[in-house]
This record gives structure tokens, sequence and C-alpha cells, in this order.
């Protein structure tokens, strides 16, 4: 046998349907949505991971969603299950400062960000690496030649106007692009500035969120309601129509709950379905299904003080609370850029500390995304001839499936993994003997943090 601690890099992409529409449906729902008694909407479902977009190689769908005993799923925890590999999107209206953050998260300017709407048409796409300062730390303790962190793709989107799903604003190809990434940051603006321009003419933040969120739903009754006219379509033709049943089975129910369920999107996300109802829903690549972070995006000089005391945040808060979502990230993308620029990293960390910034947004970001993901992460640790390196797995992966990552081989041809946990490492200060790590056989769960050698056959 050979102990491998080596690693491959590798990328999977995911195919994606999008979906007709029918303008006379999408107008009828619009009225719906748009009715002033009904409160502003939200998509943001409290599935909870760390951030960030990372390859994999294959859909572990049904060993990793785990079924109740009726033996359906929420459809929150399929899709987190599923391996991702396209990206995270930050998306919003014009003018709230998403290409300004995209820069400051790649660390360098790849995007234009002016003042005025559409600056961005086609979507900037950069690979960031992800700050993990217990990979650092491992590294040193075990003296590595190399330190590799996971990377993040971060996707920076043309600005959403009312009636994108209708086209307005280039708005098919912008929800399009939407379609994908893996989970949405949806940057909100908080801050006032005349010189700035809004696109509805002042800043209101529920609003703002009102009409992310109302776009997002009514481009996935389209694609539901093609879905389905399609699909009976089909019924009528077919001599087995078992499958094609499922999957109006599942389109209805998600229509059905897209129309009632108005104002508590997370409902939407906790939708009950089988795993064939599952297979026979996740091609449409529903946008409300995606894991949502709301980035609220504040002046300079109220970064101290905008969690109490700014109304635009208290309100996207409010909202929040209201529909069952997660804790909004507060920061300044200006500032963000700005830090960038500041090569000095004691000069960066003072700057830091005088706004009152506890981590960059960078990693307050890349932490939450993979939270919402459902992400774990494991490291294999080298020596002074070899690399320490960061993977990234889906929850509820087991050793052989972990092994996999580095190398399809390693999955089938897996014996055993010598296991200790980082935490444990990092605590003592030093890497342990090899007959001290613990042995793992390929059915166990990983864990959040696991240092692995993997032990595999020729």
């Amino acid at each position: 046998t050979h102990s491998f601690t080596h690693s491959l890099s590798f990328t999977h992409s995911l195919t994606h349907m999008t979906a007709l529409s029918s303008s006379l449906a999408a107008f009828s729902v619009r009225s719906i949505l748009r009715s002033p008694s009904l409160s502003p909407l939200s998509t943001h479902a409290s599935v909870a991971a760390s951030g960030v977009v990372f390859s994999s190689r294959r859909h572990y769908a049904a060993k990793t969603a785990a079924a109740s005993d009726d033996g359906r799923t929420p459809v929150s925890d399929f899709y987190r299950a599923r391996t991702r590999g396209a990206g995270i999107g930050l998306v919003g209206l014009p003018n709230v400062g998403k290409s300004s953050l995209f820069n400051a998260l790649c660390g360098r300017q790849l995007a234009e960000a002016s003042n005025y709407p559409f600056c961005t048409i086609k979507p900037n796409t950069a690979k960031v690496s992800v700050v993990d300062h217990r990979l650092i730390r491992l590294s040193a303790l075990a003296g590595s030649s190399k330190t590799v962190s996971a990377q993040v793709t971060f996707v920076d989107i043309a600005g959403l106007v009312r009636g994108a799903s209708e086209g307005e604003g280039m708005g098919n190809e912008f929800l399009s692009n939407i379609r994908e990434t893996s989970a949405i940051v949806h940057v909100v603006r908080c801050f006032e500035n005349a010189q700035i321009q809004h696109v509805d003419g002042s800043v209101n933040s529920a609003r703002d969120l009102d009409t992310i969120d109302s776009e997002l739903r009514l481009a996935d009754l389209q694609t539901l309601d093609a879905f389905i006219e399609k699909a009976e379509a089909r019924l009528k033709r077919t001599t087995d129509p078992t499958e094609i049943k499922l999957g109006l089975s599942a389109a209805d129910r998600f229509r059905d709950l897209l129309h009632s369920n108005l104002q508590r999107l997370a409902a939407v996300q906790a939708l009950r379905l089988t795993a064939d109802e599952w297979q026979q829903l996740r091609l449409l690549n529903l946008l409300t299904i995606k894991p949502q972070l709301i980035v609220c995006n504040v002046g300079e000089n109220e970064l101290r003080t905008a969690e109490a005391e700014n109304p635009h945040v208290r309100a996207v808060r409010a909202v929040q609370q209201e529909q069952g979502g997660q804790e909004p990230v507060v920061l300044c993308a200006s500032l963000e850029a700005d830090l960038v620029d500041v090569e000095d990293p004691e000069e960066r960390q003072e700057l830091m500390s005088e706004y009152g910034i506890a981590e960059s947004g960078l990693e307050a970001i890349a932490g939450r995304c993979r939270q919402l993901l459902g992400l774990h992460s494991f490291y294999t640790v080298g020596d002074s001839e070899s690399e320490t390196k960061m993977w990234t797995i889906p929850a509820g992966f087991t050793a052989a499936q972990a092994a996999g990552t580095i190398h399809s081989d390693f999955e089938t041809k897996f014996i055993h993994a010598n296991c200790v946990s980082i935490d444990e490492i990092l605590s003592s200060g030093v890497i342990p003997a090899k007959d001290k790590w613990r042995r793992e056989g390929r059915n166990y769960v990983c864990q959040d943090g696991d240092c692995f050698r993997f032990q595999v056959r020729k």
C-alpha cells in the first residue's frame, strides 16, 4: 500500500436548463406579487454552511440528503447535497456596490464600478483563494514547502431592475447568469449618497429586497408553467407516465408554494420531496431554491454604528427575521476595496481596527456561504518536500468519498484513512506521530476539520 497525501485539482460543471415563459401568466402573477397589501418578499431560507464555491466531482444527493420516515426530504437539503462548482453570484439593483465588492473580494480591479446603471453587462468571474487561518498554522507546524487553500468562484452579475423577469433591462440574460451560480449574495444598498443615483430614485432597503425577490419568484413561476405545459403534453403521448407524473406533482406543489407563501420563501425551500421527485425538478435549476446571503452595504463613516443605528440595516434585519432568514453581513464595499490596496499587513490591520472590522469581507462572505451550502473542510498534511492542502466537501461525505475528491481512483481503491482533528493538532502545537493517528474505515463520516492520510491499493 502507499500513503497518498498529494492532490489533483478538478472541477465539475453542472448543466442547466432555461425555460420559456408566458407573458400573460407573468403579468397576472406580477399583479398578485405587487399587491400593496403584501409585505416585502424574501428568498432567504435558513439553510446553514462557509463560503465558497468549491469544485468537486460528483452528485451524491441520494447519499447525503437524509430523508425522514415518510421518505421525503426538504428541497434545500437536496440542493445542498448536490456537488456544485459554478460560483457565488453577486446580485442586486444597479449602483448598490456589487462591482466594488467583487473587486474587493478578488483583491484587484477586475470589474468597472461606475455611477450609472448597467456599467456591468457581461458577468465578471474570478477565482479567489479562501483565507483559512487553521490551514496556515497547520502548514507551519508541518514545515510544508507549500500551502494550498480552497478556492471560491465569485461572479459579478449585472444589476436587476423591476420587470427583469419580462426582459426589462436585459433581465432575461441577467437571470440566466444567476441560474449558473450555486448561491446568491444579494447586495443591498444601505447608504445615502446624493452623488450616486438610485435606480428607483431613493434608498429603501426593504423595497429593494422585494424587487429582487419578486423577480426571482416570477422567473421561477414562468419556468414551472412552461415545464408543466410541456409535461402535460408529453403525458398524452407516453405509454409510461411514471416519471412525468412525478415531475408534474413536484412542479405543481412548488408552484403552489410560490403563489401561497408570498411572505415566507423559507417555506418554499422547506418543501418536502422524494428523491425521485427531486430528480425530475432539479434540472429546472430554480432560482428560489438557491441559498441566499444578504449583504448590507453601508457608508464608511457609519460602519461602526450601522448595526444599531442605520435604518436601512434595521429594515433588512426586520425582513429577515419575519421571513425566517439569516442575519445579514454588514460591510462597506468601498472601504473593503481600499483595504486591498494596503500592502503592509500591519497597516491594513490597524485600519481595520480603526473601523471596527473584525474580519475581511472575503472571510465573512466566504464563511457564511460555506455554511449556506453545507460544506466541510478536510486537510492533507505534507512535509518539507510536499504541500499541506485544504479540501472542501459536502457535509456527510464518507472517508472514501473524501479520498475520491483527491483522485477518482482513491475512492474505489480505498483501504483506510488515518485521521486526526486539526483542532487537536493546533492545541497541542505538534503533528502527531503516524502511529498516533486513529484509523477509520471507508464509511466513516467526515467531520469538519479532519486531517487525513489515505491508504489505497496500487
